[in-house]
């Protein structure tokens, strides 16, 4: 059975004044990408795919690095738009977030609403997909989207799953409906 293992960034440096969407890896998340390496070693990956920001680019690179497989970058697979949303402390931040999942179709958090979040991810990693088929992948993206794409197809409570995520976690599935086989998070150790 051919798998996707879809992985959360390693742990950025936090810029309150710059968006997220232009942090790069802290140096404790470079270091974190090679336990995480190890990790996906057993998974036999024939290429790393990435979201065009910095953290997932860098954590995608030193992942590949250290496999001595390909990887790459590919569009859409970024964290939902969070244009013109502020940098806000972790309570009020997460209940943001909270409302976000617990309203799909309402434009909570920046320019994209979650169900628009949804769509644009899944589109991408359908497109990843057929352009690497036959291989077992690692797409490397958000935690927030990756959060949505996953308890869709599982039946999951996204905000659940999403509180779950560390910086870096990862979740294998099955390549042809998505089932999670393995799910590597804070509550298997991971982060």
């Amino acid at each position: 059975m051919q798998h996707l293992i879809l992985v959360k960034h390693a742990m950025p440096v936090v810029r309150p004044e710059q968006a997220s969407n232009l942090w790069p890896l802290s140096e404790e998340g470079r270091r974190s990408c090679h336990a995480l390496a190890q990790e996906l070693a057993g998974w036999d990956l024939a290429t790393v795919v990435s979201s065009v920001e910095p953290k997932a680019r860098e954590t995608a690179q030193i992942i590949a690095n250290l496999l001595g497989v390909s990887w790459e970058v590919a569009q859409r697979l970024h964290e939902n738009d969070r244009t013109g949303f502020p940098f806000l402390d972790s309570v009020t931040w997460k209940a943001a977030f909270s409302r976000f999942f617990a309203n799909p179709q309402a434009l909570v958090i920046g320019r994209e609403t979650a169900d628009q979040a949804y769509r644009r991810f899944a589109g991408a990693v359908e497109h990843v997909i057929q352009e690497h088929a036959d291989q077992n992948l690692a797409i490397v993206t958000h935690g927030t989207v990756m959060s949505l794409f996953v308890a869709r197809a599982n039946g999951l409570e996204p905000f659940v799953l999403w509180e779950r995520l560390a910086c870096p976690s990862y979740i294998v599935l099955s390549w042809l409906d998505y089932r999670i086989i393995r799910i590597a998070d804070k509550e298997s150790g991971r982060g």
